[in-house]
This record gives C-alpha cells, structure tokens and sequence, in this order.
C-alpha cells in the first residue's frame, strides 16, 4: 500500500506543479544553475523548464536586470543568513525570452543545506508582478493630479476617461467614461496619431476655456488641462480696439501733417529758387534750415503711415462720397511750387465735379505720389 500512496503524493505534488501560476524551482547555489523548473516558466519567461535547466550558471546573468542586480544579490544574501522555514521576499526584473523584462516578486527559503550548515539550494517561487506594476504607476500618477486644482483636468485614453477632477466634472458633467468626451475627440485622435500637444478653444455658457492636450512617453494616454480664458480673451479684444483707434489716429493724423508740409516745403524751394540771388546768406541759411526740416519731418510722417498701415491690417476702408476733381485740384495747387521751380506747368482738363465713393485720405497719397513723381521724373 506504501508504494501506491507514495505514487499518488507524487501525482498530487506534479498537479500542484503544473496548474499553479506561478514559477517554482529549486536553484543550487553551489553548482549555480537551476536544477528544477516548475512548467508555468514558459508562460511567464518563455522559456521551457529543460531550456532553464540547460542555461547552467548563466540563467542568472542573462536574466536578471542589470539595474537590479544589487537588489537580487541582498535577498541571495538574506537567504543565506535565513533559518530554516523563513521566507525571504524580493522583486526585480526579469527578462522574457522575447527580450522584453518583465516584473517578478520572489518569495524564497531554504531548501538544503550543507553538512557544516550552509544554504546549498533554495526553493522560490515567482510571480509575474508587470501588470500591477503598471496600474500601481498609474494610480500614483493620477495621485499626483490636483484635484483640488479650479481647473478642468482629465486623463484619457483611446477608449474613455480614465480620470476627470471635480473642476472638470462640474464643467463637462461626464456621464459616459467609456468615450471620449466630443469636444476632444479630434484633437485627442491628432495627439495619439502625432504625438504633439494641441490647443483649443471651447466656451461654455458665456466663459471661455482653453483646453491643451498633451501626450504622455510611452503611455498610452493623453493628459488635457483646461483654462479659464475669459477676462483674457476680453482683454485681447479691447486691445484690439484701442490698437484700431491708435492705428487710426496715426494715420490721420499723418495726412494732417503731410498736407500743409507739402506747402511749406514747395514755397521755401520756389523762394529759393526765383530769389536766392537777392536774399542775404541768413535768410538764405534759414529757408534751407527749413527744407531741411521739413524733409525730417516728412521721413518721420512717412513712418508713421508704415507703421499705421501694419498695425491696421483688419481695418477696412471707409468709404465716403467724395469730390475726386476737387481732390485732384487741391493735390495740383500742393505741388504747383515744386513745379514752377523745375520750370515746369501742370494742366488739369477735366469736370467740375467728378464723385466717388473712395477714401479721401489714401486716393489724396495715390495722386499726390504720381504728381510728385511725374515733376521729378
């Protein structure tokens, strides 16, 4: 009967052995090298019992993460100072077959020892730890996220949120998390397809919230943090405004200049020009002093209208029913003095009245730049 039983303990032992997820073996410390390996390390290194076995003293080397190599070495080091029935815990990486390491958590005593006493061989068994590796990661993850921020901050992944603070829940008032909320869905899709952050803009009941999606290395998720942009955006557009008036102001205010400069300038070159001969050198020196200025003058005006025009790009002309022969013959009579001085005569043909709807500021530069060239050149 003995014989029997004994054959039905081993039956027993090898069915634990094969349906216990979890690797067991025995490792010999003297020979270094795996002298029994439970069928479940296939599933969990890739690698048959027979190919542990087969390893010799380079299992260890080969498997162990360089990175924990220390951490490995203290609990060989524990078990060895281990009594007997003591169980020692330890977890490091391993790697599978296919190369990528996976995480075990080791719970190991002694198996044999030697005639004086010392640890020969342990029996460990190992479990596969990666995946609650990875959601301990992520709930420390999420740990660090705000939740008292007053902002909305949410966590999702391909498939839904994974996290919403109370800020983002009373603003977007998720109910379904297994999809992604509406309003993120493209963005969300170009962030995981591109890996780039992307903004936008979205207002809700008269606020105005920016929303920036960032993707996360190597997860497969996508942080989004929200703004209340309102006072800001209200801020930007009186900016706007006041920087319309300003551009505005600088460009009317330019052509108020120009006009009665180009009157100036014209009469003090015609003076010169018909009268030097009989002015005395200080009158002579101050209608010079006069040009001068008022070329400064101009070149400052000049400016002003660059820069008037640049800062105005969205401002569009108003147009006003306007007399453009009136228009033509006040540009004339500006520009006769610097005619007359380059003995030259200008001959207006053309109706009393001629109206348009035009601006009577821009067409005033356009005539006065063809006159202007046209006595020059």
């Amino acid at each position: 009967m003995a014989e029997p039983n004994l054959r039905d303990s081993e039956t027993f032992i090898k069915s634990i052995l094969n349906t216990t997820p979890c690797h067991i073996y025995i490792y010999d410390l003297e020979k270094d090298l795996y002298i029994y390996s439970a069928p479940y390390s296939e599933v969990m290194l890739g690698y048959t019992p027979e190919e542990m076995r087969n390893m010799g003293d380079s299992a260890l080397p080969n498997l162990i993460h360089h990175a924990d190599e220390i951490i490995f070495n203290q609990t060989i080091q524990k078990i060895m100072d281990a009594k007997d029935n003591e169980i020692v815990e330890g977890e490091y990486r391993f790697r599978h077959k296919n190369g990528k390491y996976i995480h075990i958590f080791d719970r190991v005593m002694v198996f044999k020892r030697t005639v004086d006493g010392q640890v020969s061989q342990i029996l460990g068994s190992a479990i596969n730890i990666t995946e609650y590796k990875k959601k301990k990661k992520e709930i420390f993850d999420l740990a660090q996220f705000p939740s008292e921020n007053p902002y909305p901050v949410l966590r999702v992944n391909r498939n839904g949120v994974m996290y919403i603070n109370d800020a983002g829940q009373k603003l977007l008032k998720i109910v379904n998390y297994n999809q992604i909320p509406s309003i993120f869905q493209e963005n969300v899709k170009f962030t995981f397809e591109n890996s780039q952050i992307t903004e936008s803009e979205v207002e809700f009941d008269s606020r105005i919230y920016s929303f920036r999606i960032t993707p996360v290395k190597d997860q497969d998720y996508v942080n989004i943090f929200g703004m209340n942009i309102t006072e800001r955006k209200h801020v930007e557009e009186k900016l706007k405004e006041v920087n319309k008036l300003k551009s505005e102001f600088l460009r009317r205010a330019s052509h108020e200049l120009k006009t009665p400069l180009i009157s100036i300038k014209g009469f003090s070159d015609l003076i010169l020009s018909l009268y030097e001969d009989q002015l005395d050198s200080v009158i002579i020196s101050k209608l010079r002093e006069i040009n001068d200025g008022c070329e400064r003058l101009q070149n400052i005006i000049n400016n002003l209208l660059k820069a008037s025009r640049l800062e105005s790009t969205e401002l569009k002309p108003k147009l006003q029913k306007e007399d453009l022969s009136f228009l033509i013959k006040f540009c004339v009579h500006e520009l006769e003095s610097l005619a007359e001085r380059r003995n030259q005569s200008i001959k207006l043909d053309i109706h009393n009245e001629l109206y348009a709807n035009i601006e009577k500021e821009e067409i005033h530069d356009v005539l006065s730049n063809l006159l202007t060239n046209a006595i020059k050149y």
